[in-house]
C-alpha cells in the first residue's frame, strides 16, 4: 500500500496556530520554536508548528481568565478543535480568524464534566477539516465549546431564557452532544431550562447555509421532578413557509423527525413550546436538540 499523505495531501489547507493566554497576553503556543521554550510549553516542533494540524501540550495549571486561542490564516476556516482531553473533537466554522474559548471556572463550570480544564497537563489540538468532512452529512448543531460570549465561531445557541441565568440552564448545555437526562443539575445532568415560561424560545446560528433534513428532540427526563412538551415548533431563517410542528412524547429516548423535504437555511429557532396539561410539575426542559444535514454547496 502507498502512502499518499505527501505534503500536497495538507498544502491547500488552512494553516492554524493555539494558545494560551493569561491577562491577555500568550503565555504558550504551538508555534514557539524549541529555542524559544518556557516553563508551560511541555514539547514543541523544532521550528514551531504552524500548519493544518497543532497539537500543544500545556503544563501547569490553569487560573480563572486564561483563555484558549485558536487562530487561522484565513476567514471562514472549517476546524476540528479539541480544547481538553475530556471533551470530544468537534467541528466548527470560524468566521473569523481567531476564536477565544473562556475557560470556565467555578458557576460557569457546572455545566461542564468537574475533571475538563484541572490538572497541571493539558493537550489542545486543532485541525483543519477537509472537503469531503466539510460536506459530509452529521449532526450540524454540536458545539460543545459554545458559550455565552462567541460571537465568531458556529455553531451558536443563544436563548431568550435559561433557568436563572445559571450555567446547568444554559442553552448551550441542549448541543454539547450530552444525552443524559435522567437528572437535572450539573453536569451530566445540565440542560436548557425555561424558567417556566411558555414563550421561551432558542436559537440555533449555523454560521453558513446548510441543508437540513432530520431534527431530533432529547426531553429531560427526571420525573416527577419534571414535566414535558406535548408540542413544540421549529422555524428556519424566520420564514415562515419553512416553520414545522413536532408531536412530542414522554420518552427518555431522541425522539426523531424527518423533515418533508430538506430545508435550506442558515439559523433555526425553537418555539411554541406547550406542556402537557396533565403534568403537575411546571418544569419542562430540553436536555439536546440534534439537526442533521450538510453544508449547502
Amino acid at each position: 500500500m502507498r502512502l499518499i499523505q505527501d505534503k500536497s495531501f495538507y498544502q491547500d489547507l488552512p494553516k492554524l496556530r493555539v494558545a494560551v493566554l493569561r491577562n491577555g497576553k500568550e503565555i504558550v503556543s504551538s508555534d514557539v520554536a524549541k529555542e524559544e521554550a518556557n516553563p508551560y510549553q511541555m514539547t514543541t516542533a523544532e521550528d514551531g508548528h504552524h500548519g493544518p494540524y497543532p497539537r500543544l501540550g500545556v503544563r501547569g495549571t490553569y487560573e480563572e481568565g486564561d483563555q484558549i486561542l485558536v487562530e487561522s490564516d484565513r476567514e471562514m476556516t472549517w476546524v476540528w478543535i479539541r480544547l481538553d482531553a475530556t471533551m470530544d473533537e468537534a467541528l466548527v466554522l470560524m468566521r473569523e480568524k481567531c476564536y477565544t474559548f473562556t475557560i470556565p471556572f467555578g458557576d460557569k463550570k457546572v455545566g461542564h464534566d468537574p475533571a475538563a480544564f484541572t490538572g497541571d497537563v493539558h493537550l489542545i489540538t486543532a485541525r483543519a477539516a477537509r472537503k469531503e468532512e466539510i460536506e459530509a452529512r452529521r449532526c450540524i448543531s454540536f458545539n460543545p465549546y459554545d458559550l455565552h460570549e462567541n460571537t465568531t465561531t458556529y455553531p451558536h445557541s443563544t436563548a431568550n431564557i435559561e433557568t436563572r441565568g445559571e450555567a446547568w440552564f444554559a442553552s448551550r448545555n441542549a448541543t454539547d452532544g450530552l444525552h443524559a437526562n435522567l437528572g437535572h443539575g450539573p453536569w451530566p445532568y445540565q440542560s436548557w431550562g425555561i424558567n417556566r415560561d411558555p414563550k421561551a424560545a432558542m436559537t440555533i446560528d449555523f454560521g453558513t447555509k446548510m441543508a437540513v433534513d432530520n431534527v431530533r428532540f432529547t426531553i429531560r427526563y427526571d420525573f416527577p421532578h419534571d414535566a414535558y412538551w406535548n408540542q413544540a415548533e421549529i422555524i428556519f431563517d424566520d420564514d415562515e413557509s419553512k416553520r414545522f410542528t413536532l408531536e412530542l412524547e414522554k420518552t427518555d429516548l431522541p425522539q426523531v423527525f424527518d423533515l418533508p423535504e430538506t430545508v435550506s437555511c442558515q439559523s433555526v429557532r425553537l418555539e411554541a413550546l406547550i406542556k402537557n396539561p396533565d403534568c403537575e410539575s411546571p418544569f419542562p426542559a430540553l436536555t439536546q436538540i440534534e439537526f442533521y444535514g450538510k453544508l449547502e454547496v
